[in-house]
């Protein structure tokens, strides 16, 4: 039952451009590099100081592909 049920959500996340069908592979290479760490069936960052290094990103920039629109002030 887990099968079409973690297809279907990643096909989900691929189709919103949420999630990357490369992902797996920049996991395993990630894993290669030392940088990351299989714990369980997961990854886990080998560093400290890269895991704080990305949970302070600021995640209100706007991503690649997102288009923001101008705010336009009217008199």
């Amino acid at each position: 039952m887990q099968f079409p049920q973690h297809y279907t959500l990643r096909f989900w996340l691929w189709a919103l451009h949420l999630f990357s069908c490369n992902t797996v592979s920049f996991l395993e290479d990630a894993t290669a590099r030392m940088l990351l760490r299989r714990v369980s069936g997961g990854y886990s960052f080998t560093r400290r100081l890269l895991l704080d290094y990305f949970a302070d990103l600021d995640l209100d920039t706007p991503t690649p592909g997102t288009e923001t629109q101008s705010k336009q002030q009217f008199p």
